[in-house]
Formats: C-alpha cells, structure tokens, sequence
C-alpha cells in the first residue's frame, strides 16, 4: 500500500504521578500500544468506517463512532471542514484500561496524529504539535497525561 494511504503509529503509556510532581509531572514507559490508519479510496464499496481491536479492552471497547481513537481523528477534519475519510483503524492495546498508564491518552494522541498525517499528504495542511497538544486538552481529564 502506497504510503500515503496508511500510517501506523506507536504511542506510550504515560505516568504523571511522579514524587512531589503530582498530576504535573509525568513521563513516557516502555509499554505501547499500535494503531494502524488504513485510509480507503472515497469510491471503496466498504463501510466509512471499521476498527479492529486486539489486546487490552477487545471486548468492551467500541468498533463505532464512540471510539476515542476515532472521535479524536475526525476532530482535525471538522476543524478544517473537510471529509472525513474512510477508514479502517486497527488498535493492538498493550496498555492496561482504567490503570492510571495513559491508555485514552494514547488513543486520543494517534488519532489526531493519524488526521494530521492525512491531511497533510492529501491537503498539504496540517496542525501544529502545540495545536495538536491543545485539541487534546480538550478530550483528555487528566492533561499530565
């Protein structure tokens, strides 16, 4: 597959409750989950959207439009007022759920990358980190994250 039709993307478990730094100071660990962006042609015949999910929450994360990963990829897109493509998003959790490592920060970080790096190769558009850090904020409670 041509590259700009796919992007994958590694994103850390973070901890912020770090000694005297709580909720103010945190850091990246070495356990990552894996999220793969294929975009498909307008014309494609398949569903707008499909994510597959292994790992971590398999079984009670949403496949729909509720998916964090992909509410936080269509945000760029309506941002700009652009379609949103169709996509195909598979996950490969290895962050434990609702543990304090930063797994919805994980989700919400490679879906506004993923609409970054698209946009930019079929726009010639794109946001900032620090945008994209800002649009974070804004689905993420617990910011140190």
């Amino acid at each position: 597959m041509r590259a700009k039709n796919y992007i994958k993307i590694y994103s850390p478990a973070t901890i912020a409750n770090m000694g005297p730094g709580f909720d103010s100071i945190g850091g990246a660990i070495d356990i990552w989950n894996e999220f793969e962006f294929l975009f498909q042609p307008e014309q494609c015949n398949t569903s707008k959207l499909k994510i597959e999910i292994k790992g971590e929450g398999k079984n009670n994360l949403p496949l729909d439009k509720s998916n964090l990963a992909y509410k936080a990829f269509t945000i760029p897109f309506k941002m700009l007022q652009l379609n949103i493509p169709n996509i195909y998003i598979k996950i490969k959790n290895n962050i434990n759920l609702e543990s304090g490592l930063g797994s919805s920060s994980s989700a919400i970080s490679a879906g506004l990358l993923g609409a970054n790096y698209y946009i930019n190769k079929n726009h010639a558009k794109c946001f900032s980190k620090i945008k994209l850090l800002n649009i974070a904020k804004e689905l993420e409670d617990h910011y140190d994250n």
